[in-house]
């Protein structure tokens, strides 16, 4: 599991929501919806530097699985067309360690089961933010996907 350090700034997205449980069918196709009105609107470039964002706005342990807000969410500098499929806000930016896993089941699982271990290992300290999934076009062959841990101020020795 490959990790570097990583600022980003404070930026407009464009996102589309899903209300539900994450991991849902519903989640999956969006992303399609969202990849297609990426590329109907010519927005490849932004894509392909910067990723789409997969952010979960919620803590499934506190609240219904039917109630989680997650965002596909992208990084935009140039002119789009809504068509009233995405909305636009601004995202808050902050320093985050980069995790990149496969993007496989048991990848997956072991990243969300050693996260805690591997802040500690690092003495990192997880800032109050959601950590988000990074998708890149860019990355490789492989499917990888990138876990955006937020962490505060991190100073290298």
């Amino acid at each position: 599991m490959k990790q570097e350090i990583e600022t980003l700034p404070m930026q407009k997205v464009v996102y589309m929501r899903n209300v539900g449980p994450y991991g849902s069918k519903e989640n999956f196709e969006m992303m399609r919806t969202f990849k297609k009105w990426i590329k109907d609107n010519h927005l490849e470039n932004d894509l392909n530097e910067s990723g789409i964002l997969g952010i979960p706005l919620d803590d499934p342990q506190n609240t219904p699985p039917e109630a989680c807000r997650y965002d596909l969410a992208l990084f935009v500098s140039g002119a789009y067309v809504s068509h009233g499929l995405v909305q636009e806000r601004l995202f808050t930016g902050g320093t985050y360690v980069i995790f990149e896993v496969p993007h496989i089941t048991e990848a997956v699982e072991t990243f969300w089961l050693t996260i805690d271990k591997k802040m500690k290992e690092k003495q990192l300290k997880l800032r109050k933010s959601p950590i988000i999934e990074r998708f890149k076009t860019t990355i490789g062959t492989e499917q990888v996907c990138e876990f955006l841990v937020p962490i505060e101020k991190y100073l290298p020795i």
